[in-house]
């Protein structure tokens, strides 16, 4: 077989196919520019320049640029075709030596000049005031556009989520209609925002699920509820999720409630942290929230189905916690022993019958009203047989929301009496608490997480 100085064939269809695309993308940029121009309502000197000058140098030097690159890339796959061909017949498809490594080298400056090119024009036409302008004002129309569609969807998951609601049997509450009520006024709200700043807020946008942060932690072993309570309210320290290994199939999922101060606009913005006061309205609203299910995707990762899991959390990580044992994909494949919670609007909540719950209170906490006793439209109060209130009192502040901190909490549980005292113990009993204590194997294990919002 005789070597010849001939044509890498894949190095070829690569230089072909780079010259196509680079065509593509100078015939994009100059079809952005002419819709730019179309919808312009400017009148002027300076406007009537700017076209003269469009029309005369710059999209004709585009055309020709776009035509030449199209007709190289149409002469270099017509020689790749000939060249198979010819090294077909001649039994000799190997790749001659040196000339992969000069067209790859080839096709790599070419490709970067022009990039370079394309991104020249654009800045030259850029910088025209009058594009400039344009340009604002389309950044203004996509996020009000933005904000206004994420309007319209939240009119659709209200109503589905009452649908779905009514379809198990109950009305929906007066909390979870003004929560939805607050976010579709919210987001309507935000599209003259976005528009008159150029900018998407993300105000309502509770985003998605993305990435997470773990740690391993110290394992200490469970011996009473104190430690239970400690498990909770350590989890904010950890910033999210505490999910603890006590047993071989079971586990403690501890979640910290909400971190971002009502009043500060962030927490309403899609932030990277998904426990925040968005998500408190989301939950309320659909039953679901980013926070929620980036809690569903942990527990089905590291938890085996058919475990016992005993689910826990303060304020909104209450909230979550009694959510996650209402959704079917978690109390079908896992065997939920109890869910506590610590200061949790939970009385919209509907956990299923056969899973106790123990919601407790502090008098005075004013988030726990925040769900009005789980009140439907009807004005009827929730009635939940398995739930279990038990209702303390704390003196280590006097304002309301005093009574909402985690120390306020702990140190109310320091102190039960008689009565609580066997309130609780009823509790312990029938979500088998006792087998969660005093664990001392070697396949314990005690990992935090905070979850991402995207």
């Amino acid at each position: 077989m005789n070597s010849m100085w001939g044509m890498d064939l894949e190095q070829g269809e690569l230089l072909a196919k780079q010259f196509s695309s680079q065509a593509g993308r100078l015939e994009s940029i100059q079809r952005q520019v002419g819709l730019l121009m179309l919808a312009t309502g400017w009148l002027g000197s300076d406007w009537d320049f700017f076209c003269d000058d469009w029309g005369r140098r710059l999209s004709p030097q585009m055309t020709r640029a776009v035509a030449a690159l199209r007709d190289a890339s149409s002469v270099l796959a017509t020689q790749v075709a000939q060249q198979r061909a010819a090294s077909s017949a001649d039994g000799d498809t190997g790749a001659n030596i040196g000339f992969k490594e000069w067209l790859a080298l080839e096709v790599d400056t070419l490709k970067e000049g022009f990039d370079s090119a394309g991104e020249l024009i654009w800045e030259e036409i850029n910088r025209h005031p009058l594009v400039r302008v344009h340009r604002e004002n389309f950044e203004r129309i996509h996020a009000a556009g933005t904000a206004l569609g994420r309007f319209l969807d939240s009119v659709d998951d209200a109503a589905k989520r009452n649908l779905e609601i009514l379809a198990s049997g109950r009305v929906p509450t007066i909390s979870e209609l003004l929560a939805q009520g607050v976010i579709s006024l919210g987001l309507l709200a935000s599209v003259p925002i976005n528009y008159t700043f150029g900018k998407d807020f993300r105000f309502g946008d509770d985003g998605a699920v993305g990435s997470f942060t773990s740690r391993q932690m110290t394992y200490q072993p469970i011996n009473s509820f104190t430690d239970l309570t400690n498990l909770t309210m350590e989890s904010y320290s950890e910033n999210g999720i505490t999910i603890t290994k006590v047993a071989e199939d079971q586990w403690v999922v501890s979640i910290a409630g909400t971190q971002g101060e009502v009043s500060d606009f962030r927490s309403y913005t899609g932030t990277a942290r998904p426990n925040d006061w968005q998500a408190n309205l989301h939950t309320f609203a659909y039953g679901q929230s980013t926070y929620g299910n980036a809690i569903k995707q942990l527990i089905e990762t590291h938890i085996p189905p058919g475990d016992r899991v005993l689910l826990q959390g303060h304020s909104q990580g209450g909230d979550q916690a009694a959510s996650l044992a209402a959704d079917p994909a978690i109390f079908r494949n896992y065997r939920i022993d109890g869910v506590v919670a610590y200061g949790a609007p939970i009385d919209c909540i509907n956990v299923p019958r056969n899973i106790p719950v123990l919601s407790i209170e502090i008098v005075g906490d004013p988030v726990v009203e925040l769900d009005l006793g789980g009140r439907d439209i009807l004005l009827q109060p929730a009635e939940r047989s398995n739930v279990v209130t038990l209702q303390l009192e704390s003196k280590l502040g006097a304002l309301p929301f005093d009574n909402h901190k985690t120390d306020a909490y702990m140190e109310a549980m320091a102190k039960l009496n008689p009565e609580q005292a066997q309130l609780l113990q009823n509790f312990a009993e029938r979500a088998n608490l006792d087998s969660y204590y005093g664990q001392h194997d070697d396949g314990q294990s005690k990992y935090s997480y905070t979850p991402q919002r995207k």
